[in-house]
């Protein structure tokens, strides 16, 4: 199963990178452009730590429906500000809100990028209480799952208080986490 962390990085990112170092846990993170560029430290810190990096577009545009052109801005902007902050290319794109048509898909795929989805959300994005994101985690998870979280866009501090439980209950499962 994988873990991945959407939006950031952020200053909550430090915070969740802490409890995989604990746990020797490797994820991929969906970064914004934007936010690499904000926090090009941080960038470079997942990249250090063995975690994957995946192009989550330059500012979470909504590239459903969105011109040829806005969605070729949004990937190649952001491919650049990632690829300046961590000195790697992502080779994997996840779209903003899993929201994409087939001409947008074709873009990206037109850049070498494979398209990351997720089948495990426990909407952390509402910020539910940490206790909460883990249960909706752990009771919807299996056998190739991936789960997405978020370390960017507003208070992730649930999210990363949950990782410590989260983690636990995967692993006493029998789980064993790889990249996405």
């Amino acid at each position: 199963m994988a873990l991945t962390f959407d939006d950031g990085p952020s200053r909550y990112t430090p915070q969740i990178l802490a409890v995989l170092r604990r746990h020797h846990v490797h994820a991929t993170f969906c970064m914004l452009g934007d936010e690499a560029r904000r926090y090009p430290e941080l960038a470079r810190q997942v990249v250090a730590e063995g975690h994957q990096v995946c192009n989550h577009s330059r500012d979470h545009a909504n590239l459903q429906k969105a011109s040829t052109a806005k969605v070729r801005a949004e990937v190649t902007k952001a491919q650049k500000q990632i690829k300046k902050a961590t000195e790697v290319t992502p080779k994997v794109f996840r779209f903003p809100y899993g929201a994409s048509d087939s001409q947008a898909r074709k873009v990206v795929h037109g850049y070498g990028l494979r398209v990351l989805g997720w089948n495990v959300d426990p909407e952390d994005w509402t910020r539910p209480p940490a206790k909460k994101i883990t249960t909706r985690i752990t009771a919807h998870v299996k056998n190739g799952s991936v789960v997405l979280m978020h370390d960017g866009g507003g208070d992730r501090s649930h999210t990363a208080a949950s990782l410590e439980a989260t983690i636990t209950r995967l692993r006493a499962r029998g789980y064993t986490f790889v990249l996405a």
